[in-house]
């Protein structure tokens, strides 16, 4: 935890308001405990005010011949990608401590931030005209209400629950072959069939399912050594289509849609024309920021993640056999207004899927009627 904080120190810090803006400071605190895995639920969904907790602990849950290590953070440091990446660190440091050998010393402070707006500017970048009517278009889609929201309970907050689902090596490889034969990578496809999950989910409750099915995905903007910079450097994407649409015409849609966004740069539209926004007074901020009128609109989340080293692997390589990683499990936080998010994680060859839903949204039955939905767009996929 230690080296950890020595390479971003503002995981142990507190938020501060000045005059414009917020900023991380003060010493950096450890928060590290130990507790029974019982307890963990109400851990994982405790509520933390980043002006007066550090936004970042570690809990450890021994248990025989092992134990459970489990990571919180707070949103306002980091998105989905960073997270990992913090996490992804302290295990190699874990891992190299059992072998019996230091960490690299690692310089303190953020590496170069990869977004500013002067880089937007310049050259083959600035697509300016293209990205505003990207941000316009979102307005206009979060104003019209006319996407098919989940059919929710409430939008209150609430716990967290995940179910977990697993496409094996073997059955990785079929869905990505039948992916190509639809023209997209095996992330779009997963994407088109999330889409239809959620619209088969509404038409079980009578909302139409032919109406428009729409999912915000995260785009991240880092490149190069910027995968280690903190904060929040995704940018949403939205994808939507007809919910009654074969998963074929979705996913080919859904693709269409990917690729011309990222011809615009419509992933830098939102970073570009909301950067002013950190100079705004923290309760000007904090009111503008909570509405969802630019992506809260969709239907559903979906975030693909990659792991291309293997944690797993490099966890057991660099702790010389000491340690190993049996198993890992995410909870995704879930947007209020949308009550469900998919995230995929592809590591080892296999894909982990974590289906996430907010109690007050859908109860447990609910979710995994949703899941079994998800489960069935899958089957379809292999056994064509």
């Amino acid at each position: 935890m230690r080296h950890t904080l020595r390479r971003w120190p503002q995981l142990g810090q507190r938020l501060r308001a000045g005059l414009v803006g917020v900023r991380w400071a003060g010493a950096p605190r450890l928060e590290l405990e130990e507790g029974p895995a019982e307890g963990l639920a109400t851990w994982r969904n405790q509520l933390v005010d980043p002006f007066r907790d550090p936004p970042f602990a570690v809990r450890w849950s021994p248990s025989e011949g092992g134990g459970r290590v489990a990571f919180r953070v707070h949103h306002a440091l980091a998105d989905g990608q960073a997270f990992y990446t913090v996490v992804q660190a302290f295990l190699r440091a874990a891992a190299l401590a059992a072998a019996g050998r230091e960490p690299a010393a690692t310089r303190s402070g953020t590496p170069e931030h990869p977004f500013g707006v002067l880089s937007l500017l310049r050259g083959r970048r600035a697509k300016l005209a293209a990205m505003w009517r990207t941000l316009r278009w979102l307005q206009r889609e979060g104003q019209r209400g006319d996407a098919t929201r989940l059919a929710i309970r409430s939008a209150g907050p609430g716990a967290v629950r995940v179910d977990v689902y697993r496409l094996a090596p073997a059955e990785l490889a079929v869905f990505a072959v039948r992916a190509r034969a639809y023209e997209v990578t095996a992330s779009v496809c997963l994407a088109a069939c999330w889409a239809r999950a959620l619209a088969r989910f509404n038409a079980a409750r009578c909302v139409d399912p032919g109406s428009k099915v729409s999912l915000e995905v995260p785009f991240s903007i880092r490149r190069g050594e910027a995968t280690e910079v903190l904060g929040n450097l995704v940018s949403p994407l939205v994808f939507h289509g007809p919910g009654r649409a074969p998963l074929g015409v979705l996913a080919r849609r859904f693709g269409e849609q990917l690729r011309r966004q990222r011809a615009d740069r419509a992933h830098l539209a939102m970073p570009l024309f909301t950067a002013p926004g950190r100079w705004l007074p923290w309760p000007v901020f904090r009111r503008l920021a909570a509405d969802d009128a630019w992506s809260g609109f969709a239907s559903g989340h979906y975030t693909w993640l990659e792991d291309p080293e293997g944690l797993g692997r490099v966890v057991e390589e660099e702790s010389a056999g000491a340690l190993a990683l049996r198993g890992y499990l995410m909870h995704p936080p879930v947007c209020r207004s949308m009550g469900a998010s998919l995230v995929a994680f592809r590591s080892d060859d296999a894909l982990s899927l974590y289906l996430a839903t907010r109690a007050t949204a859908l109860d447990e039955a609910e979710a995994r009627e949703l899941g079994g939905y998800l489960r069935t767009e899958l089957a379809d996929v292999l056994e064509a």
